[in-house]
C-alpha cells in the first residue's frame, strides 16, 4: 500500500510540475536528417536573451535562418 501511495504522489508531483513550470522538453530535428541532426532540448516558455540562457546554465541554440 505504501508503494502505491508513493507512486501516486510522485506521478501527481510530476504532473503538477509539468503544467506549472516555465519550461518544456522537446525533441527537435534540424533539417531532414533526423534524428542525427537534432536532439532533446529544454525550451523556456518566456523569451530569453543569450546571456539570460547562459546565466541559467543553458546552452543557447543559435541557428542561421
Amino acid at each position: 500500500m505504501k508503494n502505491i501511495l508513493l507512486i501516486i504522489i510522485l506521478f501527481l508531483g510530476l504532473a503538477v510540475g509539468y503544467f506549472f513550470y516555465n519550461f518544456k522538453i522537446e525533441k527537435v530535428c534540424f533539417g531532414d536528417v533526423c534524428p542525427d541532426n537534432g536532439g532533446t532540448y529544454v525550451f523556456y516558455r518566456e523569451s530569453l536573451t543569450k546571456d539570460q540562457c547562459i546565466a541559467r546554465g543553458g546552452n543557447p541554440i543559435v541557428g542561421i535562418g
